[in-house]
């Protein structure tokens, strides 16, 4: 006889495989609600040009440089020493130093949990290549995961004789357009075993469409609204 093993939840395991993979692959910097992602070999240019630190007032560079902590509050430095010490900061320098002194510039855009104060605030340097769908996803949302596997069961003349193979198992959660996006239906309707002839001998056996028969299992057992594990 033929045997189904369904497991399909929301998991919180690979949700954290996700997103220490991106930290792993990206240069970048976290704290609770900022994300700073260097991109396309950013991380080490410079952040000011030179010209731009040229055409602001000595006040304006002193304001600039105490705010980042880049001098001392009240220390007295001639406008080319100022535009030194603000020349050579680069990206990562500057968004480490605006941090620790709450005076980031603008976000990108900002990424919004399910709770109340569930936000980051995301900067793109270098160019944009994260979507705000993505890194919401990666921040605050788990991934499916759904699979079906399919066990050959034969029961000898004793019940320590009985024999469990696995025949094939089917990722589910790859029928999906977004993995972050539960629907039963949209799984249902996508299903279709395309190696047919593979199970040829087992249809023959058990006298069945194996198609229809996981398409039927699926229709009594998939969630409506899976869990989270």
């Amino acid at each position: 006889m033929l045997k189904f093993e369904l497991n399909a939840y929301y998991d919180t395991d690979l949700s954290s495989v996700y997103f220490n993979d991106f930290k792993n692959e990206n240069n970048v910097i976290l704290d609770s609600h900022h994300c700073i992602i260097f991109n396309n070999g950013s991380k080490n240019e410079l952040y000011f040009k030179k010209s731009k630190l040229a055409k602001m007032k000595k006040e304006q560079l002193q304001e600039l440089a105490e705010n980042l902590g880049v001098i001392y509050c009240g220390e007295e430095l001639t406008k080319v020493e100022l535009i030194e010490k603000l020349f050579f900061l680069d990206n990562e320098a500057f968004y480490t130093k605006a941090l620790e002194n709450n005076c980031l510039p603008p976000e990108d855009f900002t990424i919004l949990g399910y709770s109340q104060g569930d936000f980051v605030q995301v900067y793109q340097v270098g160019g944009s290549e994260y979507s705000q769908d993505y890194l919401t996803n990666l921040f605050f949302n788990c991934p499916i995961y759904a699979v079906l596997r399919v066990y050959e069961i034969e029961q000898g003349v004793f019940l320590h004789d009985t024999k469990e193979e696995e025949i094939t198992e089917f990722y589910l959660d790859e029928l999906l357009a977004n993995i972050y996006e539960y629907d039963k239906n949209e799984i249902l309707v996508n299903f279709k075993i395309h190696r047919v002839d593979a199970f040829k001998d087992i249809n023959e056996k058990y006298k069945i469409d194996l198609e229809k028969e996981i398409k039927k299992y699926l229709e009594e057992n998939l969630p409506e609204d899976p869990s989270y594990k």
